[in-house]
C-alpha cells in the first residue's frame, strides 16, 4: 500500500478546458442555448482567462437583449481590443467547428461548475490553513472564520434539478391534509392569535427582528413569546441576554406568569396568598425547558458554540432569542458600525439556516423616530443605510414628469409610481414609493458616466455593475454600470432597454442633504437613469416593530395598547395588530374584539 502523501503544489488546479470550449461553441452556434445556463454559471467558473473574457461578452450581450452569436461576439471583442488576446477569430471559429451537438450544454456547464467548485475548495483550504498561524485571534473566532470560508464554497453550488409537478403533488396533498386535521400553524405559535394568523407562526430558519425605541417593551414581548412557546409547544427555548441578568429575566417571567407586579416581587412585600401563587408558579416554571445565558458582549461564534452544545443535549430546541443586536460583537474589523451590524445579521441568518430554527433578535431603532411628528416606526428606522443626494431624479410613470427626491420628501409625495428593474434583470416595471426618509447631511461620491449621466451617493449605497451590486466606495473606473437606454420614458410605446455604460470619473463630492427611499417588493429603483439598490432590504425574514402611543403621550386614548407593526414579511402580508400591555407585570395579552380591527395589506 502506497502511503506517500501527494504534494498538491505540483499539481495543476482542477479544470476542464475541453468542456469550456464546447460550451462556448454551443452558445456561439446557437445563442438561444445561453438561457439554459446563464444564471447558474459565473464568469470565474471558467479556468482560462480567454474563456472568461469571451463568456463575459456573451453575458453582456444577453443582458442587452442581443444574440451572442459568432459574428456579434467577435465584433464586440474587436471593439474592446480583446480579440487578439483571446486567440483571434480563428479561436472562436474552432470552438464552433468542434461543437457536434448543442443539446449537451447543461452537461458541459455541470463539468465546468464541478471543476470550479474544486478550485474554490482548494483556495478555501489554503485560507483555513493560514488561520492556524493567526496567534492574535481566539481559537473560537478562527473556527467561525473557517466554517464561514467553507460555507461560502458550499453556497456556490447551485442545484439545477427540476422536478415534475407530479412528484410534488402527493407530498403537498398529504401536508395539507395533515394541517387540516390538526388545525396547526406552519410554524411555532407566538401565543397571540392575531399575530399567528398573519405570520402562520414563526418559520424554521427565519431571522425575526423585534425593533423599537428603548422602554417600548421589546424584551417583555420577546420573553412573552419565548414563555408561550416553551409552555404550549413543549419545546426548548434559548435566551441570550446581553443586557439583563438571569435573575432579572426570571423576575419578569415570574411576574408575567403570576400577574404580580415586578415592584412587589422585587420588594418582597407579598401577602400569604401571593406567596402561594408564586410557589405554584415556581413548580410549573421548573419543568420548562427554558435556557438563559447572560454573558455580556457575545459574538456569533460564542452563541453558535453554546447552541451546538445545547443541541447535543437537547434535540428539541425550537427558538433562540437574542437581546439585543447592538450589543453583539463581530471578530472582523470594519470601517463603521453599520457594516459590522450588517455582517452580524447575515451571520445570524446563516445560523438560523444551519440549525433550521427561527432566531428572534431584538434591535434598537435610530433616534430619527423622535424627530418626526408621527412617531410610529418605519422599516427605514431599523438601521442607517446608503443614501442618495437631494437632487436625484426619479421618473413618475403616471404623469411622465421628473420627481426630485428633495421635493418628494418636502411635499410628502408617496405612492407615486416610479421605475424599477424587474426581478428578471432584463426589463423595467413600475412600483410605488412607500416612504422617503431624510437621513441628514452626509458626504457623497459623484459617479460620472459617458454621455453625462451621473449620480451622487453615500459611500455605502450600492449600484448595479457588470460584476453585480457594488458599494459606491468600492467602484473603480474599470467597472461598467447599468442604465436605462433608448428609453423615452415619457412615451409608453418606447421599448426600454438595460445596457452597461463606462465610468468617466469618480470624485469625492461634498456634504449633501441625503435621503433613503423605501420600496418594499423590489431591491432597486431607477435614479438619474441608473440602477441603484433599495438599501432598506434587510437580512430579516420578518420585522416586527413596537409602538405605544401612551409612551409619548400619557393622556392618549389607547392607554396600555401596544401596536405590533409588521413592516416586512418575506412570505406574508404586512400590517398592524394591537395587544394589551401591562407595564407593571410586563405582560402582553390579546385585546377584546372591538379593539382588534386593523387594515392588513
Amino acid at each position: 500500500m502506497n502511503n506517500r502523501i501527494c504534494n498538491t503544489d505540483d499539481l495543476l488546479p482542477p479544470q476542464n478546458v475541453a468542456a469550456e470550449e464546447l460550451l462556448l461553441g454551443s452558445i456561439l452556434l446557437e445563442p438561444d442555448n445561453f438561457a439554459q445556463i446563464s444564471f447558474n454559471l459565473p464568469i470565474e467558473a471558467f479556468y482560462l482567462t480567454a474563456h472568461q473574457k469571451i463568456y463575459k461578452v456573451i453575458l453582456t450581450l444577453y443582458l442587452e437583449g442581443k444574440n451572442p452569436d459568432l459574428t456579434t461576439v467577435a465584433a464586440v471583442l474587436h471593439d474592446l481590443n480583446l480579440l487578439e488576446e483571446i486567440g483571434g477569430l480563428n479561436k472562436l471559429k474552432k470552438m464552433v467547428e468542434q461543437t457536434i451537438a448543442t443539446y449537451n450544454i447543461e452537461q458541459y456547464a455541470a463539468l465546468i461548475q464541478e471543476k470550479y467548485l474544486r478550485r474554490c475548495l482548494i483556495d478555501s483550504g489554503r485560507d483555513i490553513t493560514s488561520l492556524g498561524f493567526d496567534f492574535n485571534s481566539r481559537i473560537e473566532d478562527l473556527f467561525l472564520k473557517a466554517e464561514q470560508t467553507l460555507f461560502k464554497v458550499i453556497q456556490k453550488k447551485v442545484s439545477n434539478d427540476l422536478l415534475p409537478v407530479s412528484d410534488i403533488l402527493l407530498d403537498t396533498f398529504l401536508d395539507l391534509e395533515n394541517r387540516l386535521n390538526k388545525n396547526k400553524l406552519i410554524g411555532l405559535s407566538s401565543g397571540f392569535e392575531d399575530l399567528d394568523s398573519m405570520t402562520q407562526g414563526f418559520q424554521q430558519s427565519d431571522l425575526i427582528i423585534i425593533a423599537g425605541r428603548p422602554s417600548m417593551g421589546k424584551t417583555a414581548f420577546a420573553l412573552n413569546i419565548g414563555f408561550n412557546i416553551c409552555d404550549k409547544e413543549k419545546i426548548a427555548v434559548a435566551v441570550f441576554s446581553l443586557e439583563m441578568s438571569k435573575q432579572q429575566i426570571i423576575y419578569r417571567i415570574l411576574s408575567y406568569k403570576t400577574s404580580i407586579s415586578l415592584i412587589k416581587l422585587r420588594s418582597g412585600r407579598l401577602s400569604s396568598d401571593e406567596w402561594k401563587i408564586i410557589n405554584h408558579a415556581l413548580k410549573e416554571l421548573h419543568n420548562l425547558e427554558l435556557y438563559i445565558d447572560d454573558t455580556s458582549y457575545c459574538s456569533i461564534s460564542d452563541i453558535r458554540s453554546k447552541i451546538k452544545k445545547l443541541f447535543s443535549k437537547k434535540n428539541n430546541l425550537g427558538l433562540i432569542i437574542i437581546d439585543y443586536l447592538q450589543l453583539m460583537e463581530s471578530p472582523n474589523k470594519f470601517n463603521n458600525r453599520v457594516q459590522e451590524l450588517s455582517q452580524i445579521t447575515r451571520s445570524l441568518k446563516n445560523l438560523a439556516k444551519e440549525f433550521n430554527i427561527p432566531i428572534l433578535v431584538l434591535s434598537q431603532l435610530s433616534r430619527a423616530v423622535e424627530s418626526r411628528l408621527n412617531k410610529r416606526p418605519l422599516l427605514s428606522d431599523l438601521r442607517e443605510s446608503g443614501c442618495i443626494a437631494k437632487d436625484t431624479i426619479l421618473i413618475n410613470s403616471q404623469f411622465y414628469e421628473n420627481l426630485i427626491v428633495d421635493t418628494i420628501y418636502n411635499n410628502s409625495i408617496i405612492n407615486y409610481q416610479i421605475y424599477v428593474l424587474n426581478n428578471d434583470k432584463k426589463t423595467i416595471t413600475t412600483y410605488s414609493i412607500n416612504n422617503v426618509k431624510f437621513t441628514g447631511y452626509k458626504y457623497t461620491y459623484q459617479i460620472l458616466c459617458e454621455g453625462g449621466l451621473y449620480i451622487r451617493l453615500t459611500s455605502n449605497h450600492k449600484i448595479l455593475t457588470d460584476s453585480g451590486w457594488k458599494r459606491t466606495d468600492a467602484i473603480t473606473i474599470k467597472d461598467k454600470i447599468y442604465y436605462i437606454c433608448n428609453a423615452n420614458l415619457y412615451d409608453k410605446n418606447t421599448q426600454i432597454v438595460v445596457k452597461s455604460i463606462s465610468i468617466v470619473n469618480i470624485t469625492y463630492y461634498s456634504k449633501q442633504k441625503v435621503y433613503d427611499l423605501q420600496i418594499t417588493q423590489y431591491k432597486n429603483f431607477i435614479a438619474n437613469y441608473l440602477i441603484v439598490h433599495n438599501s432598506i432590504e434587510q437580512d430579516a425574514d420578518l420585522v416586527l416593530m413596537l409602538y405605544r402611543q401612551d409612551y409619548y403621550n400619557p393622556n392618549a386614548i389607547d392607554d396600555n395598547i401596544c401596536e405590533i407593526i409588521i413592516t416586512k414579511q418575506r412570505n406574508g402580508p404586512i400590517g398592524t395588530i394591537k395587544l394589551k400591555f401591562d407595564a407593571s407585570t410586563t405582560k402582553f395579552s390579546t385585546l377584546n374584539l372591538p379593539y382588534r380591527k386593523d387594515k392588513f395589506n
